[in-house]
C-alpha cells in the first residue's frame, strides 16, 4: 500500500510515519510512506497512492486544492 503524507510541518510528518510504521509491524503489512511538505510537489509525484494524508492549511497550494488538482489527473484514493 502507498501512502502519502502531505504536510508542511515535518515534525507532523514524522510522527505519522512513526504510527504507520508501528500499525504495519503489528499488522504484518506492507506500507511505503511518502512524504511531501507541500501540495505541488505531491502533485509532481507519479506514484499511484491508495491512502493520502494532507493538510487543508499549507503555503500557496492547500491541501483541498492540492485534492481536487489530483482528483482531475485521476487520484483514487482515500483521502484525510
Amino acid at each position: 500500500m502507498n501512502i502519502a503524507i502531505c504536510d508542511d510541518e515535518s515534525l507532523f510528518r514524522e510522527t505519522l510515519i512513526t504510527y504507520l510504521r508501528a500499525y504495519s509491524l503489528n499488522k504484518r503489512q506492507n506500507n511505503n510512506c511518502f512524504e511531501f511538505s507541500d501540495g505541488q510537489a505531491l502533485i509532481e509525484s507519479e506514484i499511484d497512492f491508495d491512502i493520502v494524508f494532507i493538510d487543508y492549511l499549507m503555503g500557496s497550494l492547500n491541501g483541498i486544492d492540492t485534492i481536487s488538482l489530483l482528483r482531475k489527473k485521476g487520484l483514487d484514493a482515500y483521502v484525510i
